[in-house]
């Protein structure tokens, strides 16, 4: 099953062949690689997608990287607090 961060960027790719001007789908177009690589546990896949979007940017108008919005919160993650450990437990054990 695709992720839509990789749905988004193949049609991203595909509006850029349909509008190459148009600078906000080029900027979708570096965004997409990035996100992906910041979800990729893999260093290499990582690396993949953070030079690929470094090669998409060197073909953009864009001077630096476009920084990425907050990854979205996980429902259910992060409304609970965290189980304590008594004292004395723990990694020491």
């Amino acid at each position: 099953m695709q992720s839509v961060t990789s749905r988004a960027l193949e049609l991203a790719v595909l509006l850029v062949i349909l509008d190459p001007g148009n600078a906000k789908i080029r900027r979708a177009k570096v965004i997409g690689p990035m996100d992906l690589a910041r979800q990729e546990t893999s260093a290499n896949g990582r690396h993949y997608y953070n030079g690929y979007a470094k090669e998409l940017l060197a073909d953009t108008e864009l001077t630096k990287m476009p920084s990425l919005p907050a990854p979205l919160p996980i429902p259910g993650e992060g409304s609970k607090k965290s189980e304590e450990l008594p004292a004395g437990e723990g990694a020491n054990r």
